[in-house]
């Protein structure tokens, strides 16, 4: 894979939303997304003449928008514009210039510098220009928690194995052993053991960062709250909410349905816009299930109806934990083990001697 150069990727983004703007405030625009600029660069990126840019140069240092100085770096030294803070509330006073893209450039050229040591690392071991995106979409909503985990190769390995095994990407599917081995074979040096992703995953979901996941015999599947996947589950699940308890309640009307059959109805909805898969639908429907109690008590549904859904659910000897998970939300648990549909707590619980001594061993060494 050749190097993704994010930077320009980015540049080229803020280059195009430049083209529509004023001339009095993309000359601000370049410099609060692109940095300190030479006055040819602010010339080709504003796209004005040399008397138009001198200008408004002239006026922005006037009202102490910009200033002009020395910029040092890498043993460069060279006269560049600079915005200042004035500068930058001056260009937010009108938020006409606002879109979704612009704020999404804005945003993700922040995530890039707080993300740099994982981005370069994704490099060095090749992983794919769309997966690096989606990861830093999805920890720019995670937010500054994200950090709460020790930032290490152990664990950008952990998020990189949760989205290659993301419900919304089956092409990139990687079962867990195959993942180890694949990337010890690129970098021997990485050591990477199924105990250490595990023990990571454990971390990522025990620190709630909106990451959900369910299990399907051997294969393990996450998606994220603000992924497409994650929000459309969400709204169809209150608006399932809506339609069946507080409605139906507030007319008197018919029975509202049982919880396993609301489950199948947004299941089947999300099926047919192709976020899900058949394969898949069965095991992805005791998740809604827990999802629909959980956010019924987000909405203010009473405890006692919330009950009966659940009292009311025929499960096997097997399922009974399923009910068991459904009372404990109801109760106000938010343990990740309730609100999923496994728990890599178990598999931990499971290591080997070996590998509990080499993980103890490893954290003394570090």
């Amino acid at each position: 894979m050749e190097s993704w150069n994010i930077e320009e990727d980015i540049k080229s983004k803020v280059l195009d939303l430049a083209e529509e703007l004023d001339n009095d405030r993309v000359i601000l625009f370049v410099l609060k997304n692109l940095g300190p600029q030479r006055f040819t660069d602010l010339e080709k990126y504003c796209d004005v003449s040399r008397s138009t840019l001198s200008k408004y140069l002239k006026l922005h240092l006037e009202k102490d928008e910009i200033e002009k100085k020395i910029y040092e770096k890498h043993g460069l030294q060279e006269p560049r514009y600079f915005i200042t803070n004035a500068g930058i509330e001056k260009f937010e006073e009108d938020r006409s210039y606002e879109n979704t893209d612009l704020l999404y450039i804005n945003e993700l050229n922040e995530w890039i510098i707080k993300l740099n040591d994982m981005i370069q690392f994704y490099e060095q071991i090749s992983v794919d220009d769309s997966i690096i995106i989606r990861i830093i979409r999805i920890i720019s909503k995670i937010g500054e928690d994200f950090f709460k985990i020790e930032q290490n190769t152990d664990l950008y390995l952990t998020v990189f194995y949760m989205f290659n095994n993301s419900i919304l990407t089956p092409e990139y599917k990687f079962e867990i052993t195959m993942f180890c081995k694949q990337y010890n074979e690129l970098d021997p040096s990485l050591r990477i053991k199924k105990f250490k992703i595990d023990f990571y995953v454990d971390k990522i979901m025990s620190n709630q960062l909106g990451f959900f996941m369910f299990v399907r015999g051997e294969d393990v599947f996450f998606f994220h709250k603000d992924d497409i996947l994650g929000t459309t589950t969400i709204r169809l699940i209150k608006d399932k909410l809506i339609e069946e308890i507080i409605n139906k309640k507030l007319e008197h009307t018919t029975e509202v349905e049982y919880l396993d059959e609301m489950a199948v109805s947004v299941s089947n909805k999300l099926l047919n816009m192709n976020l899900i898969w058949e394969k898949i639908q069965k095991p992805f429907e005791l998740l809604i299930q827990k999802l629909i109690i959980k956010i019924g008590m987000e909405l203010g549904i009473s405890k006692a109806i919330l009950m009966d859904l659940v009292v009311q659910l025929e499960l096997n000897e097997e399922g009974e934990k399923t009910r068991e998970s459904l009372i404990n939300i109801i109760q106000g648990s938010t343990r990740y083990e309730d609100l999923n549909v496994i728990s890599i707590s178990e598999k931990i619980d499971d290591q080997s001697k070996e590998e509990k001594i080499e993980q103890i061993l490893g954290q003394v060494k570090g």
